[in-house]
């Protein structure tokens, strides 16, 4: 009886450590970014040992001064926590409070913008690897942000190239990505075990290929080099839109009012691309910028505004959930971003609270519980997309997984 008492802890234990910690947003808190701060349209990941720092910042609506702290965790390729205690990958305070704060200027909605700057002299980073930031309410200790970044050892080189799909069946709608990593500098006894590789298509971690084998294994390199393993649909350039002026009308907005103290706009009904060709258009591959024009510091005198999307029914399946998708949502998926249709208008919409800025989005299904943009935006090899690939390096011996490379290539060259 003993035995098996102990045996069901240590696997409840087990399950316990191993789970995986999902990116979490409390209601009243808006606009979460981690940027680079030396642009605010880089990725999220930094060298570990380096100058390069990371900004977070987020509102908080209302006319509150709420005291926030912040600390990290560290995660395997997974995004599970690791084995590794703070001690182990911090230098500095585990937790640290958030000085920095603007109160909104001149607007509508209040609300709070809270700033940090990390690593900074009070915490630094010891290991590479994915992080969670997380941001607590000091007085309740509620967890009102678990946000993702990334920290690397530039260790490996990685070669990479994107193409048009190898078969037939996927030439028109995929993009296959072949690589090699080059470890000359890395002490590798098998790299098929101790290598595990991840590719991102833009920022989005839910359609991330994982658990990938090399196909390849030369002195001083690993290839990788599939026919269908490797590949992504295509989907198709962001939509977007532009609120950062809300005394004109700019691309894509139909109509703009106030009303009981509130900004509205609503963007021009959307129709579905995907039967129709491809049209080329520069965009941010998903993300948004923050601005007000004419404006001091947009980060506190930008406007919150409720935006209204609508997409016209082009005979789609009415039970078809269909969402929202981009940095806007947070790269979620999740009934925030639902669209519902309107009997009336013969449309899908629905209405987000977002600051003035400028800002891309999608329309996705879900297929096998992914996003999918095959029904509504379609799938084409010549979209412009980023890549991004992860190589974790971890010895028969180590407790952790290093980060040791990262190379984002893009498809700019299949159009």
């Amino acid at each position: 009886m003993k035995t098996t008492f102990f045996l069901l802890i240590f696997i409840f234990f087990f399950k316990a450590e191993s789970q995986v910690i999902n990116e979490h947003f409390a209601d009243n808190i808006k606009t979460v970014l981690i940027q680079n701060i030396e642009n605010e349209l880089l990725d999220p990941i930094i060298n570990l040992n380096s100058n390069e720092q990371l900004l977070l910042s987020f509102d908080e609506i209302g006319t509150d001064l709420t005291n926030y702290k912040y600390s990290f965790v560290h995660c395997n390729s997974k995004w599970e926590k690791s084995d590794l205690i703070e001690s182990d990958y911090l230098d500095g305070f585990y937790e640290n409070y958030i000085e920095e704060y603007f109160f909104s200027f001149n607007t509508s909605v209040d609300y709070t913008n809270y700033q940090c700057i990390f690593p900074n002299e009070n915490i630094n980073f010891l290991k590479s690897g994915f992080y969670f930031l997380i941001v607590k309410n000091e007085d309740t200790e509620e967890e009102i942000i678990k946000k993702k970044f990334v920290i690397y050892e530039d260790i490996v080189k990685v070669k990479a190239r994107s193409k048009r799909a190898t078969y037939a069946k996927d030439i028109e709608s995929k993009q296959e990505i072949d690589f090699e990593v080059f470890y000359s500098n890395l002490e590798i006894f098998n790299p098929s075990n101790e290598l595990n590789i991840l590719i991102q298509k833009n920022d989005e971690w839910l359609s991330t290929k994982k658990a990938i084998k090399p196909t390849q294994i030369n002195n001083q390199s690993i290839k990788f080099d599939y026919d269908e393993e490797l590949s992504f649909n295509g989907g198709n350039e962001f939509r977007e839109f532009n609120s950062v002026n809300l005394n004109f009308y700019s691309k894509n907005i139909d109509t703009i009012y106030f009303k009981n103290k509130f900004y509205f706009v609503e963007l021009i009904t959307d129709e579905p691309n995907s039967n129709r060709p491809y049209f080329e258009q520069f965009d941010l591959n998903g993300k948004f910028i923050v601005k007000r024009d004419n404006s001091f510091s947009s980060k506190n005198e930008s406007e919150y505004v409720n935006v209204k999307f609508s997409l016209k029914n082009n005979n789609q399946n009415l039970n078809e959930k269909i969402f929202i998708f981009g940095q806007l949502t947070n790269w979620l998926i999740n009934q925030n971003f639902l669209l519902k249709y309107n009997e009336k208008s013969k449309k899908f919409e629905t209405e987000l609270l977002l600051k003035q800025g400028y800002y891309n989005y999608q329309y996705v299904t879900l297929k096998n519980n992914l996003p999918s943009t095959e029904e509504i935006e379609g799938n084409y090899y010549e979209t412009n997309n980023e890549y991004t690939i992860y190589v974790f390096h971890k010895n028969p011996w180590s407790r952790y997984e290093r980060l040791v490379g990262v190379e984002k290539i893009t498809s700019n060259s299949l159009n």
